[in-house]
């Protein structure tokens, strides 16, 4: 049968002299005699029997041997840890990565921002320039017609139209009666008196001569409003219409 084989001792493989040197010192160090039974007689005065120097010596020498044996293994584990420890820190030091520094090129590329590139236009892109003389020509001024538009008459407005119209009408001022009702259609839509502004508008056109417009509209005004309160009016205006027509040459 083979004879089991064990590892060397540290003191004989390791490489490490002052690891060595302390397990030898260790290993041959032993207090002086007279000290040691100093120690003892102290130690058998506590107990109270007869002090034996050459048994205490006995026994003080088969306790310091295991005292001796137990710091010897203490020191031998203290050192294999260092011995250890240090080792596997000088070995993992040079195999550590270290980060290889960048090159000026790499952080001058880094830092530079992406040129922008320009951006171009064709010349058909161009927007059109406005000329100066446009620019500088004076804006019209919107006219009263316009403005009066823009502004929807009330009935007061309505009303006032109406009496205009009516009283201009009254004076023998066909122009002025047209005039108002002109301004009337501009300005109200749907009004209150539209029916009575439409046969005003037929007898002032038939007191200006204009007869065949005159009829014209009263023809219409019966065709859409046959039953209305001015019907019987409108008629005899047709009918001075088509008169007044017949006797012109």
């Amino acid at each position: 049968m083979k004879e089991p084989t064990f590892p060397p001792r540290l003191s004989e493989s390791s490489t490490d002299a002052r690891l060595v040197d302390a397990l030898e010192v260790a290993k041959s160090y032993e207090p002086a005699e007279a000290r040691m039974q100093r120690a003892l007689a102290r130690f058998d005065a506590t107990r109270g029997s007869k002090f034996d120097p050459g048994a205490s010596v006995q026994v003080g020498r088969s306790m310091f041997s295991l005292k001796a044996g137990a710091f010897v293994a203490l020191a031998m584990a203290i050192g294999a840890g260092w011995y250890l420890h240090h080792s596997s820190s000088g070995a993992a030091g040079p195999t550590s990565s270290v980060a290889a520094p960048a090159t000026v090129d790499e952080v001058v590329s880094r830092a530079a921002p992406a040129p922008v590139e320009a951006k171009t236009m064709r010349v058909d892109e161009l927007p059109t320039a406005t000329p100066l003389a446009e620019k500088l020509a004076p804006r019209a001024r919107p006219t009263t017609a316009a403005s009066t538009n823009a502004t929807p008459a009330s009935f007061d407005d309505e009303l006032a139209l109406v009496e205009a119209a009516r009283t201009s009408l009254a004076t023998g001022d066909a122009a002025g009666c047209l005039s108002q009702l002109d301004e009337y259609d501009r300005r109200v839509r749907a009004g209150v008196f539209e029916r009575e502004v439409a046969v005003m508008r037929i007898e002032a056109l038939l007191a200006r001569g204009e007869a065949a417009r005159a009829r014209a509209l009263g023809e219409a005004f019966l065709t859409r409003s046959p039953d209305s309160p001015y019907a019987n009016r409108v008629r005899s205006l047709v009918t001075k219409a088509a008169a007044q027509k017949t006797a012109t040459p």
